[in-house]
């Protein structure tokens, strides 16, 4: 998913006293795949410290998104729109083979159909292998109560390495943390946190009654409107 700031038009618009809107640019993705039998939900922390001239990091406000998966392999993820109380919701179904995105301010449910859609039932022996590219194992440590694997990446790039260190749930089969560390960039953390193992309620990961639906076969966009 990308989500980009509208500048078109902004200057006009801050005349007014309003906040450019925010666009919401999705691509039908290919495939879908889940893990059932480990229903969870979480706060998934996203967070970026970017350098300033004299190379100290200062620490950007961070973004807080709700996740939640159920028992089948459904996943739900609420993203908050910035500068407004309002989400935009992602829900990945692969059971059903479709990706729904929920526009909160329009009330239209925007459903992708997925060609190859795939479950899998947890199985803890082959999650701790090492991911595809990793180049050192960090151990073990505990995020939320849970056991954690830590793998560490190192990419040479131009200005210098980009490290990326993987601490992946083999019980829940998710990244329980991710730090990438960029030459020039800064540090970009996503982690999670209050991990909960309670089966979510069935009704996050449906359609609700009052939005309309609009099947999508392509690229499509919407826009959310701030006060």
């Amino acid at each position: 998913m990308m989500a980009r700031c509208c500048l078109l038009g902004a200057f006009a618009i801050s005349i007014m006293g309003q906040t450019p809107p925010y666009n919401f640019t999705y691509v039908p993705p290919g495939s879908l795949f889940g893990n059932s039998g480990a229903p969870y939900s979480a706060d998934e922390i996203h967070e970026h410290s970017k350098p300033d001239a004299t190379g100290k990091l200062i620490a950007e406000p961070a973004e807080v998104r709700h996740v939640y998966r159920d028992s089948q392999g459904r996943k739900r993820t609420e993203i908050p729109v910035s500068q407004s109380k309002l989400s935009v919701v992602e829900i990945e179904d692969p059971v059903a083979g479709f990706k729904i995105v929920l526009d909160p301010q329009a009330r239209i449910a925007h459903r992708m159909k997925v060609a190859r859609s795939q479950v899998s039932p947890l199985t803890g022996s082959a999650l701790l292998s090492r991911p595809v590219g990793s180049d050192q194992p960090l151990g073990t440590q505990t995020i939320g109560g849970l056991l954690a694997v830590g793998t560490r990446s190192v990419v040479n790039l131009e200005h210098g390495a980009s490290t990326i260190d993987t601490w992946t749930i083999p019980e829940l089969s998710v990244i329980g943390l991710v730090k990438n560390t960029l030459p020039r960039m800064g540090v970009f953390t996503t982690r999670l946190e209050h991990i909960r193992r309670a089966e979510p309620d069935a009704f996050l990961f449906l359609i609700p009654p009052e939005y309309g639906v609009s099947e999508e076969s392509g690229t499509f966009s919407f826009a959310i409107r701030r006060p």
